[in-house]
């Protein structure tokens, strides 16, 4: 299983721990595959979800997480539905709202040259993304729930030829550092000089090792974007895991198959509450 093999060659294998605060994120958006030649969604002649080769992705397409409000909100009358129903089941789908503001703040140079190793090779896995430090708060408090830098390891582009209106997903492979320094006097991370702080509306659905998070997501201007992820809680993954390494009873090519299973019922359940 491609997945399993690549989570436990980025997380599993790792050789180092993990700093106090920091940890591992392993989740699937859903959204659509465009070909960056035409601006459509590809069109491969396949019958079956395939995981798309990187080099050839990185060069000829490009993934789009964003959905319509009549999706968010078909999205979200599917999920109460499946909350409802597993209120007689012994393993309960537990409901958060969660909103939370994302500040963004430049690394200073020194900072980036500090990290350690581990921390450095992290980054080279994708040299042409600018690190920036993430603060978030509680949106009606303001209390800080985490400061980090986030690295994106890896991603596996999934192409679902199954019907027109079914979602494609991306799987991507992440280690959050905490960011360990203090923050008051950090230069806030502007994109062509505007602001990329945003405020995040999330109802989320806690399930087994899962979370799946509807977010509507508003930024400092445009219009808010509404995404769908499933996020696999990194802990077990990792216990599971190194069970696998000791050569002990492991369910961890289960665990995965039950995360791609979870992006799988979404991605067609969005096919069925929009017809």
């Amino acid at each position: 299983m491609e997945v399993a093999e690549r989570i436990y060659e980025n997380i599993i294998a790792c050789p180092w721990e993990l700093p106090q605060g920091s940890k591992w994120e392993v989740e699937a958006k859903l959204g659509h595959i465009i070909d960056k030649n035409t601006g459509e969604r590809l069109y491969l002649p396949v019958r079956s979800e395939t995981i798309l080769n990187q080099d050839w992705a990185s060069e000829n397409i490009r993934f789009n997480s964003k959905m319509s409000m009549a999706q968010h909100k078909a999205l979200n009358v599917y999920l109460n539905h499946e909350t409802g129903k597993s209120q007689q089941r012994r393993e309960k789908i537990r409901y958060q709202h969660i909103v939370e503001v994302d500040r963004f703040y430049e690394v200073p140079a020194h900072i980036l040259e500090r990290l350690p190793e581990f921390i450095q090779k992290c980054r080279a896995r994708k040299p042409h993304l600018r690190p920036r430090v993430r603060i978030t708060t509680d949106d009606k408090t303001g209390e800080i729930k985490e400061s980090i830098i986030k690295f994106r390891i890896e991603d596996l582009e999934v192409y679902c030829p199954r019907a027109a209106s079914q979602c494609d997903y991306r799987i991507s492979i992440s280690m959050e550092y905490h960011y360990p320094y203090a923050t008051e006097h950090l230069v806030e991370a502007l994109e062509n000089g505007v602001s990329q702080n945003r405020r995040k509306d999330r109802m989320s659905y806690a399930h087994q090792c899962m979370r799946l998070d509807l977010t509507q997501v508003k930024g400092e201007v445009g219009e808010p974007s509404h995404e769908m992820e499933v996020e696999l809680l990194p802990e077990a993954a990792v216990e599971e895991g190194r069970k696998a390494i000791r050569k002990d009873e492991n369910c961890y090519e289960a665990l995965i198959g039950t995360f791609l299973n979870y992006v799988r019922a979404l991605s067609r359940a969005e096919v069925g509450v929009l017809q």
